[in-house]
């Protein structure tokens, strides 16, 4: 029986079984196995070298560090379970250091109280996988990446109470993973990334740090997701630029910041996406932007700050879906902020809802702001915004209220009810803006309030309903406004006027009034005398509204909302009107008329071709022979356009790891009929109807790992499809599996073998299947599981004579998310030593040789063989 060298897999050796002042290698892998006990293995894939069990103090190391790996590119190592402290001072001293290094996996050592930092990878450092260890207590960063330092995993590492920042990654250090780790208590930021590009930070545990808990520096395209970032002195996370001309592309998505003196803050920072956070209880603000534009602000959530979320100089970005509440000034203020999108936020019991001042051609649609403290959507000083279809209800003091100087503003179909002073309130030189088609209803004072030099202002089609003083109010100094087409209904006194050269018709029609006690006589819908408004002898209403019941004309087709395309739709309609005598059709409020006889028929089509697409307003006419009419109208929308697909987020070249990306669209079509994406080229597609979502989780999990291109697809009811692609990185790591033969026995009666399967935390792993073959006999079935990844096999001896070829011993496990690899050597047993044995002879300890060889895929598959040799082990010297 012939008995050889152990190479990589051994039984495990107590901690600090080496001792040694520093281990240096300067690609001299060979010479170091070869002469050292605590190195084994010969570098390759399948057999790397390993360093384990070995306690460094690096005092009097001549290399500054405890464990330095030099200009090692094609080799792979490992170093695992070693204790290195006392490095050198310089902050590219560490307990371990690689440096011009590939192919390198640090598992579970101890990096900590070094005078540099623990572990440190520097110039061209890629392909290395830090996972496990434990880097506190260091004069400068835990982890430091420094110069080209690729494509590196740093996974489930511990590393606390640094006195720098306790992940530290500069210069062009891309595509790496830093997940998993717990960073806390440290001098100063947790992580800091400076001049690197496509990262992600995922599932960091990130607390308690002197500094920001991840702070990004003129970087690109990194993600930071599903990390927990609380109690940091600074902010939670923090993305900079220093170079408006830079586009960061960031993704930050899924965090949880809670406690930090700022939740999020984005100086000088473009072209991010902020999606899923939750910011709550940091002190100052929720989320600041300073000198930050095209940045996508979504579906977050802030609570209990100073601000929800606060803009400064800031252009162009979008702010939708927020939860923006409990803040003790403002939840959204905007300070000299242009062209940005408010969209569909909600905003609950913060002193302000939404603040604007000195800011210009900003929308706000459709958010919510309701019981805040004071007013629930402020704007001082700014002109030309659009605020569409926004609540405001309840609050303290007005739902909406422009002061001082806020001129060409629109306020379109708003709804404010049950605020406690105004429904809307325009004061101190507010002119020109439009107020259309909103509803003031059960407001404590006023409905509409105009005061202190507010002129030119249009107010039409607005409902003004219960209000307890005045449905509208136009104090003294208030001239030249236009008051038309409302709805006063209900209020205690419908309105008044104190100003000058207000109108309230436009020349041919005024207002309804509930109050009105004039007659319609020539049933023409307008009052034959005038309304006089308070006080009394003042303005009037010289055209106002009569009711005149339902319309006597009905559209059957087309519906509201219909899309057509080219060519002109075609129409009914009935007609139920005594002595009719013309019925004719306009378009888009053209002044042609288009008269047709009977019930149906097709719209003009030279009329419709010259109509943009977008919507387009058809309004019927009837009348009568003694001069009677009557009108209704239906909106449809014209499409002759394929529908545009912007693919707002993802980026590009992302990186995301076992969560699928979250994907946000806009998509120019004002007719869509049906939305669908697919990953694998159209064999799977998955339909949404919201432009904001998440890739489906079981899709994204049958991908395999690396470039994935997403398509999104968009068709109108037209039937034109049109798609856009965005192309992302899936990059899931694979754990690491590792065999270790427990125990083994050879006899003439039976071949015994114990063996334990783990992971890199040394933890059992029991697999999903386990095959075996002997010799080509599957022996699958005789294999025992004994518990917490612990094995048994008793074999039918096989023997081989001299030289004959060796046996093989083959095993392939299976075991879900883990790296699959390959084993391979042979056993040979020849029946003289055997029977040597069993007389009582010479006994050689027997050694297990395992070789790997190994192959990625999506389950862990192991090929495991064990080989026996007659070879004595020649004794190694310690460094």
């Amino acid at each position: 029986m012939e008995i050889g060298e152990e190479p990589n897999l051994r039984n495990p050796i107590i901690s600090s079984y080496w001792t040694t002042n520093f281990i240096h290698i300067d690609g001299n892998w060979s010479a170091t196995a070869f002469t050292y006990d605590w190195c084994n293995g010969d570098g390759s894939w399948e057999n790397p070298y390993i360093i384990e069990n070995v306690t460094i103090d690096a005092s009097s190391s001549p290399t500054g560090s405890g464990i330095y790996i030099k200009n090692s590119k094609n080799d792979y190592f490992i170093i695992k379970n070693c204790t290195a402290y006392n490095s050198g001072t310089d902050y590219y001293d560490g307990g371990i250091k690689l440096e011009n290094t590939n192919n390198g996996t640090l598992i579970n050592n101890n990096c900590s109280n070094n005078a540099g930092c623990g572990i440190v990878m520097i110039l061209g450092c890629e392909n290395n996988t830090l996972r496990g260890n434990t880097a506190n207590e260091n004069s400068y960063n835990g982890i430091r990446l420094n110069d080209f330092c690729s494509n590196n995993f740093i996974l489930d590492n511990t590393i606390y109470n640094n006195q720098y920042q306790g992940v530290y990654i500069t210069e062009y250090c891309d595509y790496n993973d830093i997940s998993g780790n717990i960073i806390n208590d440290n001098h100063d930021d947790g992580i800091h990334l400076d001049s690197s590009s496509y990262n992600t930070f995922f599932g960091n545990t990130i607390t308690n740090n002197n500094g920001a808990g991840i702070f990004i520096h003129r970087c690109n395209h990194n993600t930071i997701s599903g990390n927990t970032v609380n109690y940091n002195t600074g902010p939670g996370i923090y993305l900079s630029n220093g170079n408006p001309l830079n586009n960061d592309h960031h993704n930050v998505s899924e965090n949880t910041i809670n406690y930090n003196n700022v939740g999020i803050t984005l100086y000088v920072s473009n072209l991010n996406m902020i999606y899923q956070n939750t910011a709550n209880d940091n002190p100052n603000f929720g989320m600041t932007l300073y000198d930050s534009d095209n940045n996508t602000i979504l579906e977050n959530n802030f609570n209990h700050s100073d601000y929800g979320i606060y803009l400064s100089e800031c252009e162009y970005n979008n702010i939708s879906g927020n939860m923006v509440n409990n803040h003790r000034t403002y939840g959204i203020l905007f300070d000299s902020c242009y062209n940005n999108t408010l969209m569909e936020n909600t905003l609950y019991n913060n002193f302000n809802g939404i603040f604007l001042e000195y800011s210009d051609d900003n929308s706000l649609v459709g958010n919510t702001a309701n019981s805040n403290g004071w007013n629930g959507i402020h704007i001082y000083e700014s002109y030309n915004n659009s605020l569409l279809g926004n609540t405001a209800n309840n609050n303290h003091n007005r739902g909406i209220y422009l002061f001082h100087f806020c001129d060409g503003n629109n306020i379109v179909g708003n709804i404010l009810n049950d605020n406690w002073l105004f429904g809307i309130d325009l004061s101190d030189d507010c002119d020109n803006n439009i107020l259309l088609g909103n509803t003031a209803y059960n407001n404590t004072d006023h409905g509409i309030h105009l005061e202190a030099h507010c002129d030119n202002n249009t107010i039409s089609g607005n409902y003004l309903l219960n209000n307890t003083g005045l449905g509208c109010f136009i104090n003294n100094l208030c001239n030249d406004n236009l008051v038309y087409l409302n709805n006063f209904i209900g209020n205690k006194y419908n309105a008044r006027d104190d100003g000058t050269n207000n109108r309230w018709d436009n020349g041919t029609i005024g207002n309804f009034w509930d109050d009105f006690t004039g007659i319609d006589a020539n049933d023409d819908g307008i009052g034959d005398t005038p309304y006089d408004l308070l006080p009394i002898g003042g303005s009037m209403d010289n055209f106002p509204i009569w009711d005149d019941g339902p319309h006597v004309i009905t559209i059957i087709s087309p519906k509201f909302g219909d899309a057509y395309g080219t060519i002109a739709p075609s129409f009914n309609v009935s007609i139920n009107f005594p002595v009719l005598d013309t019925s004719w059709y306009t378009v888009n409020n053209d002044i042609t008329k288009y008269i047709f006889n009977g019930s149906s028929g097709t719209i003009n089509q030279t009329a419709w071709d010259g109509c943009e697409d977008g919507i387009v307003l058809i309004r019927f006419f009837v009348n009568n022979t003694v001069g009677n009419s009557s009108s209704t109208e239906v909106f449809v929308f014209k499409d002759t356009k394929i529908p545009i697909i912007n693919i707002i987020f993802p980026i590009n070249n992302s990186i995301f790891r076992e969560s699928p990306p979250v994907y946000y669209l806009s998509i120019e079509e004002v007719n869509l009929n049906v939305t669908w994406y697919t990953m694998d080229g159209g064999i799977t597609n998955i339909t949404f109807t919201e432009l904001t979502g998440i890739i489906n989780q079981t899709l994204w999990e049958a991908i395999p790992n690396g470039q994935v291109t997403i398509r999104f697809y968009a068709r109108d009811v037209a039937g034109r499809i049109n798609y856009g692609d965005v192309f992302v990185i899936k990059n899931v790591p694979y754990h690491l599996l590792y065999v270790e033969i427990i125990d083994q026995s050879f006899s003439k009666d039976e071949f015994n073998i114990t063996f334990y399967i783990f992971d890199e935390n040394a933890q059992g792993i029991t697999p999903n299947i386990i095959q075996m073959w002997w010799n080509g006999t599957d022996v699958s079935d005789d294999v025992q599981n004994l518990g917490n990844g612990y094995f048994f096999v008793s074999l039918n001896p096989i023997t081989v004579g001299p030289g004959d070829d060796p046996i093989l011993l083959s095993m392939i496990i299976s075991a879900d998310g883990y790296e699959e690899k390959s084993f391979e050597t042979y056993i040979t047993v020849d029946p003289a030593t055997l029977e040597k044995e069993a007389g009582g002879r010479e006994e050689f300890p027997l050694v297990i040789i395992i070789t790997i060889s190994s192959t990625i895929g999506a389950i862990g598959a192991t090929v495991i063989s064990i080989g026996i040799w007659r070879k004595r082990r020649s004794p190694k010297k310690m460094k």
